[in-house]
């Protein structure tokens, strides 16, 4: 039963993405999969500062300080 209520939520929360994103860019939202270890490579060339923040339905990654910003603030010696 939590399942199947999971599922229709998602798929709910994904037709929601959809349309705002048709809205915005006038195009279909890009589908397909990541491997979580592509996303921590990513996020780590990309960021100075990643969390990791894991619950039983999903991972949130949140990230901050753009490389080329934490460069600016925080120059190598």
């Amino acid at each position: 039963m939590m399942q199947q209520w999971c599922r229709r939520r998602a798929v709910r929360g994904f037709d929601v993405m959809e349309q705002l994103h048709q809205k915005v860019y006038g195009t279909p939202h890009p589908s397909g999969h990541i491997l979580k270890a592509e996303i921590g490579t990513i996020l780590k060339e990309r960021y100075r500062l990643v969390e990791v923040v894991d619950t039983p339905l999903n991972r949130t990654c949140i990230s901050s300080l753009k490389r080329s910003e934490a460069l600016r603030l925080f120059p190598p010696v």
